[in-house]
């Protein structure tokens, strides 16, 4: 029989029956306290943030204290309390855990071998991986200027390097112009003054004096010519009864050697006879010598004509040259200096010393030149370059310029003048390959073997090794090599 339990006073008593009974029924409900309380603890953790929710929502305040929950209250805060003691076996067991570690002395080991395969992990990229190098190299272009002797040849076909010889091709132009110009000379004209002279002949013989005799008058020195022959009877004895000692004397007509109003004489002039002395033979005019005159009329003047020639040369130069490269086309350099001009034609009209108020003159003109090719040239004075520098530099650029020296049948000597601007080569490949895994200084010791290297910069990465441990990478594509000319 079981016994019974008597609520007395609040009291509980156990009256009847088989007092061990009650004990194992104490344990069975001891074990199903314990999974009821485990279930709680259960429910409680998962819904603790609705639990904590629904209690503030049971506060007392501005609520009818006849509904409130004392029971499920209760029940809240023994879940908080066992909630509580499980969060603090939990930290305690951890800090537990913890102390063991550090008691044991591990700790310090473990973060050395840690610090240590970091370390090494960062030194070894930093070292093998990471490195790369930026060289920035200044290279300073140099002017140049040479002479070479070439000779163009128009025998030949295909250019000789080594002999210096380029093939030639005669080219030639024609072209005409005219133009007329007005005239600026001055010319005088007029009529010849004339007259008459008595010739006095004072020698003991008879003169004869020929037409066109030349006779000077001693004052102006203006000549007049007789106009017939004459003879001048020789002068009288001084015994002769009737004309004791009379000068022999005859009249002659003259007329001025020029036409001229100075040629027109006032009376009692006298005149030297040329080929006789004064003392022996003379003249004089009684009367005036007269009828010269002088008029100025406008002419072509030998000026007039060069002047005009000179310009239409000119202009036909310009325009034979223009056809001239027209003849050689683009491919061709027009050798200037070779061209020789020939005048073909001219025609002036009127001709110099004509009288005219303008004249006309045309002109044709033929030119001929030396050519050859640009391609030829252009090579030829390349190399010529590269020769003069080792073939160790970029001709960055060039010009050039011709003399004709000297011509010798169908060959011309130049004198070819190069002007240019090279720059010292560098094989940038080999560079990279030559700084393969170089320290820092050993790097900058190479590059200072280039004699041409103006300056030059290096930047080895990564930037946070200390200096003796710098170096150019393994890999020559990790080298970033800048050439600039200065």
């Amino acid at each position: 029989m079981s016994p019974k339990k008597v609520n007395i006073g609040g009291f509980e008593m156990v009256s009847g029956g088989d007092i061990s009974l009650m004990d194992s029924d104490k344990e069975s409900k001891h074990k199903e306290k314990g999974e009821e309380d485990q279930a709680k603890k259960e429910e409680n953790r998962e819904y603790k943030e609705s639990d904590l929710k629904e209690d503030k929502k049971k506060k007392v305040v501005g609520k009818d204290l006849s509904s409130f929950n004392y029971t499920s209250m209760a029940s809240v805060s023994d879940r908080r309390s066992k909630e509580s003691k499980s969060v603090g076996r939990k930290i305690g067991s951890f800090f537990n855990k913890l102390k063991g570690f550090f008691s044991k002395g591990g700790i310090r080991q473990k973060l050395m071998i840690s610090f240590g395969v970091v370390f090494v992990a960062f030194f070894f990229l930093s070292y093998f991986v990471l490195p790369k190098a930026s060289v920035n190299i200044n290279i300073e272009s140099e002017d140049i200027e040479l002479e070479e002797i070439v000779v163009a040849n128009t025998e030949v076909s295909t250019l000789d390097m080594e002999n210096l010889i380029i093939p030639a091709e005669i080219i030639e132009a024609m072209k005409d112009r005219s133009n007329s110009a007005g005239a600026t000379g001055v010319t005088e004209t007029g009529e010849v003054a004339s007259g008459e002279v008595s010739l006095y002949n004072l020698t003991d013989s008879d003169v004869r004096i020929s037409a066109n005799t030349v006779l000077e008058s001693i004052e102006t020195g203006l000549k007049y010519t007789t106009v017939s022959e004459v003879t001048v009877p020789a002068k009288k004895p001084e015994d002769d009864p009737t004309s004791p000692g009379l000068i022999g004397t005859i009249d002659v007509g003259i007329t001025a050697e020029s036409f001229g109003a100075n040629y027109n004489l006032a009376e009692k002039e006298r005149f030297r006879v040329q080929g006789f002395d004064l003392e022996n033979l003379f003249a004089k005019n009684f009367n005036s010598i007269t009828g010269g005159t002088t008029e100025q009329r406008k002419v072509v003047s030998q000026e007039d004509y060069d002047t005009l020639k000179t310009s239409l040369e000119d202009q036909l130069k310009q325009d034979l040259v223009s056809s001239l490269e027209v003849e050689a086309g683009s491919s061709k350099e027009l050798l200037t200096d070779t061209i020789e001009y020939e005048v073909v034609n001219e025609d002036a009209s009127p001709g110099v010393d004509a009288e005219a108020e303008t004249f006309n003159l045309s002109l044709t003109l033929k030119a001929t030149a030396l050519s050859f090719s640009s391609e030829d040239i252009d090579t030829l004075a390349e190399k010529l370059v590269e020769d003069e520098n080792d073939q160790n530099v970029e001709v960055d650029e060039f010009d050039y310029s011709s003399e004709v020296l000297s011509s010798e049948g169908n060959k011309i000597n130049i004198n070819l003048s190069i002007t240019g601007v090279v720059t010292p080569s560098i094989n940038e490949d080999e560079v990279r390959n030559n700084l393969v895994s170089k320290s820092d200084r050993a790097g900058s010791e190479y590059l200072d073997t280039f004699e041409k290297i103006k300056s030059y910069e290096v930047v080895l990465y990564p930037n946070w090794l200390p200096a003796f441990l710098k170096h150019y990478p393994s890999s020559p594509n990790r080298i970033e090599l800048n050439v600039k000319k200065v």
